[in-house]
Formats: structure tokens, sequence, C-alpha cells
């Protein structure tokens, strides 16, 4: 039967033809768009690298700039300290969630990666729960000493180790001496890990806030009465945020971005897949003469229905081989074995089977009111 599909195939080698690149064209945009929605959906679920429950973020500026900044800021920070509602406090902003400062840097075997530069104090690594793995955290004394804190993940691209305590760096044309690695920093939810540089900083009016649990409301109502003793009345300009707002506004983004691209993706799946069942619609009604003369020699129904499922299942499977082929050779054997790939294709296999059916459903019933007067047509 095989070679008989075979020969029937190559008596219609325009529309086998045309059939086998349409399908191998729908196989490609398929597991690209899967393997896309696959790719995009894993960062989606990926958890959070800290607890960021009643944390707050505090933005201040004095209105008349001919008051001393710098005072202002210590004699805020002693009252938000001593706050019966704020658990602990810290100077600058820890810009763990997001954070826009990227650099190139050239690491182990001359490699170029991408790093985040954060910066933070004492008080900052205890509010954001950072652990240390190796070394010590941020000290006063490493402001001027150039000390810093590095991410396993920086670690290893640096140095091919994860343990680069009492080693040096190179960045922007200064040496800096690492005194610590802490645990993963994972810039959102969309990105895996991040290499992360932290230095010893103090942002001017700038503070990040542990509330006490359940004292969140009682600390925004006191915020206006502590930056009046301050500032002074209406002296002052405030943004205020929680941690979890600024996360919900960040991934705000990020789902609205992924939004668009599944919606894309799938957009492009059905084109693919309704192309792929207009041709064979086509291809079928094209040679209905030819199954009206076959039926008239003493083959069934069933039997043509049969070789139009089998001539359209060869072309797909040849179809298919062809992108697997391609497939494997852009993503290489380990990353089709083990990544998004093999689910993507296995996906992909599924919808074309069912595509296919439908694709040959619908005309076999038309096939099955096959009578003599379409062979007499084809006279």
């Amino acid at each position: 039967m095989i070679v008989h599909i075979f020969h029937i195939l190559s008596r219609n080698k325009i529309t086998s033809l045309l059939l086998f690149l349409l399908l191998s064209a729908t196989a490609l945009v398929n597991v690209l768009s899967i393997g896309g929605i696959m790719d995009r959906m894993q960062y989606f679920f990926l958890p959070r690298g800290y607890t960021i429950q009643d944390i707050s973020v505090l933005y201040v500026d004095a209105k008349n700039k001919d008051d001393a900044d710098s005072i202002k800021n210590v004699e805020l920070y002693n009252r938000l300290k001593v706050s019966p509602f704020v658990e602990n406090v810290s100077y600058s902003t820890p810009n763990l969630i997001y954070n826009y400062t990227r650099y190139d840097m050239v690491g182990y075997n001359d490699k170029v990666f991408s790093a985040y530069l954060r910066g933070g104090t004492e008080a900052m690594a205890d509010i954001m729960q950072i652990k240390m793995v190796y070394g010590r955290w941020l000290q006063v004394s490493d402001y001027s000493t150039n000390g810093v804190v590095i991410t396993p993940e920086a670690a290893i691209a640096l140095f091919n180790e994860e343990n680069a305590v009492g080693k040096s760096l190179e960045f922007q044309g200064q040496k800096y001496h690492i005194v610590g690695v802490c645990n993963s920093i994972r810039q959102n939810n969309r990105t895996d890990f991040s290499p992360s540089f932290f230095t010893y900083r103090k942002t001017a009016g700038a503070f990040t806030i542990r509330i006490k649990e359940g004292e969140e409301k009682a600390f925004v109502h006191s915020i206006e009465s502590i930056l009046t003793a301050v500032y002074g009345t209406g002296n002052y300009t405030l943004d205020y945020e929680t941690m979890q707002h600024q996360d919900h506004r960040v991934n705000q983004v990020i789902y609205t971005e992924l939004f668009q691209f599944v919606l894309l993706r799938l957009f492009i799946l059905i084109v693919a897949l309704l192309s792929f069942l207009a041709v064979i619609w086509y291809t079928i009604g094209r040679r209905i003469q030819e199954w009206s003369i076959r039926y008239a020699i003493g083959q069934s129904k069933t039997q043509l229905t049969g070789y139009i499922f089998l001539e359209n299942l060869v072309i797909s499977a040849a179809a298919f081989a062809m992108v697997l082929f391609f497939t494997i050779r852009h993503f290489g054997v380990e990353t089709f074995a083990t990544g998004f790939t093999l689910a993507a294709i296995g996906i992909n296999t599924f919808l074309m089977l069912v595509f296919l059916w439908i694709g040959i459903f619908i005309p076999s019933r038309k096939i099955k009111r096959l009578n003599m007067s379409e062979l007499l047509k084809s006279e």
C-alpha cells in the first residue's frame, strides 16, 4: 500500500510539493511558536528571590534647597528608626526587584557577560534578607577601600569558582576587592538569577523600611507628622510605595508583554494550522474526479478515505522530519533533548495530527456521497 501511495504522490508532483512546503512551514512555525510560549511561561512562574512583605521605600526631598539636606536626612533617619511602627530602616534603596544599571564586563577566559550594579548598607542586607555564602557583608570602611559583595553567578563568570573572597576585579578603571559572596539575586520573575555587585552606598533622601507586622496603615498615617517635624509644614516632596506595589508595577508590564507575546504566537499558530487545512481541502477537492474513477473501478469509499489520510500523513512525516533535522542543528542535540524543544515537538505533533484528522474528516463526507454522475462528469 505504501508503494501505491508513493506512486499516487509522484503522479501529483505539483500538489504534493505544494503540500510538503506548506506543511514544512507550518511545522516550523508551530515549533517556534509553541517553544517561544513555553520559554516565556517558564519565567512567568519562577519564584521571586526575596520576601518583600511589609517593606516600603520612601523618597523625600526638601522644597527649600537652602536647607542642609544631609542634616535633614540624618534627622529623618533617626526619627524613622525610633518610630514605634518601624522594625528596621536603611539609607538607599535595594533595587533588587528591578534595576537598570547593567554593565558589560569581561570575565573568565575573556568571556563577556552582563552584571547589575547595586548599592546598599548593613541594614539593607538585613531588611531584604540577603544571606552571606562566603565572607562578610559590606561595612562603612568598604566605601573608601572599594570593597564589594558579589553573587555566585558573578563569581563564576569572573573566576570560574563560587568562593571569590579575597580576589580583585577591574571595573570602569578602578580596582575593587571582593569581601563577600551573597545569595543569588533574581532581577525579576521573568529572568533567571543574574550576576550582581553590591557596593556600600547611601542614597540621599531614599530609605528602605521594614515595617512591623500589621502596622502598615499606622505607619502611613504617621509619615506626614514625621516629615513635618523634620522639614516644616509642606516644605517637602514625598514619594512612598510598598515593595509589593513596586513589584506589581514592574510585573504588570511583564504580564502585558507576556500576554501580547502569547496572543501573537497563538494567532500565528492558528493561521498556520488553518492554512494546512485549506491546502488539504483544496488538494482533495481538485482530485474529486480521480476519487470517482477509483470508486467506479471497485475501491470502497472507506479505502479512498484511507488513501487520502495516508497520503497526507506521508507528506506530513517527511515535512516534520525536515523540520526536526533543522531544529536539532539549530539548538544542538543536548538542548533539543533536555530543553523546551522536545516538548514543543511533542505538542506540535499532536496538533498536526488533530488538524490532519479534521482536514480528512470533513472532505471524506463528500467522498461518501460519490456516485456515478461524478464519473460521467469527469468523462
